[in-house]
């Protein structure tokens, strides 16, 4: 991992506060950590390094608007306007992907899947995106209350596949009851996100997500 931060964080540095970086780091270790865990459960295809290099990297562009991805000479989706406009909060995740090809060409598709849908998350995720999606809320410095029981629920030596979709299914409703309260708006990928990951979970799964979602949102 000293590599990739030797790498990376000089590039993090151009764009995000120490503050930012300091959280892409532990958001970064705690992927890796879900992904050794998981190793069994996922199979030969993920890649621990994978997992933390998405991790350093899916804030990357948390401080752009359009106008400064415009202004590096990066091109622009004729949608990126309007969503930065509606979704001001996620628009980042999916202006990274083209910022980071940008900087250190080709990435893995999986890498770029994962970061593009780290906030919203999405009807159809593949397991790096699932575990950065997670790791982003577990990370050991968030003040959620709930995050060691969601700690504990994906990092163990017997983690099941079900552990991830229901800590999934929980921080997915958590963030569409929270942006409902704040009267956000809430992007359609979340939605999807939600139907789709509840609809894996068994009857004891969903009944212990409406538990916890009872007891701390």
């Amino acid at each position: 991992m000293k590599s990739l931060r030797q790498e990376i964080i000089p590039l993090l540095e151009n764009y995000l506060p120490q503050t930012r970086i300091e959280h892409s780091i532990r958001v970064a270790e705690t992927a890796h950590q879900m992904a050794v865990s998981g190793t069994n459960l996922y199979g030969q295809a993920l890649d621990p390094k994978d997992a933390y290099k998405a991790g350093l990297l899916h804030d990357i562009a948390k401080a752009l608007s359009p106008k400064k991805l415009c202004d590096l000479g990066i091109a622009q989706s004729p949608w990126y306007s309007s969503l930065h406009t509606q979704y001001p909060a996620v628009w980042h995740a999916f202006a990274a992907p083209r910022l980071i090809e940008t900087l250190l060409g080709v990435q893995p598709p999986e890498i770029l899947q994962a970061i593009r849908y780290h906030t919203t998350g999405a009807g159809h995720m593949g397991s790096l995106a699932k575990i950065l999606y997670i790791a982003d809320y577990i990370e050991p410095e968030r003040p959620f209350h709930d995050r060691q029981i969601l700690m504990n629920m994906v990092i163990k030596n017997r983690q099941s596949i079900e552990d991830i979709h229901l800590a999934l299914a929980i921080i997915v409703s958590g963030s569409i009851i929270g942006l409902s309260r704040r009267q956000k708006a809430i992007h359609p990928l979340t939605l999807h996100c939600y139907n789709a990951i509840s609809s894996k979970l068994t009857a004891p799964s969903l009944s212990r997500c409406k538990l916890h979602i009872a007891n701390y949102y």
